[in-house]
């Protein structure tokens, strides 16, 4: 019972975590209807996975920082920016 309940607690706090994200980071709006209550085009777990968290990269340490490298790709780099702007002024 208690593993359960610590695995559902987890659950909760991903999602919570995942959609804060999406907010802070700029997700665009919709209009609210009377049936769609929902005020974000959220994105799903595995969406957010493969758009951001599985890209191909290296970590560099030139002048010892660490700096991720990426393959050249406009909007990626467009996507890495938003988020990186829109995180600085969230916190």
């Amino acid at each position: 019972y208690g593993a359960n309940r610590a695995w559902q607690q987890i659950v909760v706090l991903a999602h919570n975590l995942l959609t804060n994200f999406q907010i802070e980071t700029g997700v665009p709006q919709r209009s609210r209807a009377q049936k769609r209550t929902a005020l974000h085009v959220l994105k799903s777990a595995q969406t957010l996975r493969f758009e951001i968290v599985r890209r191909a990269g290296q970590i560099l340490r030139p002048r010892g920082t660490a700096v991720l490298r990426l393959q050249k790709n406009p909007l990626t780099e467009k996507l890495f920016s938003q988020i990186s702007k829109r995180l600085e002024k969230a916190a």
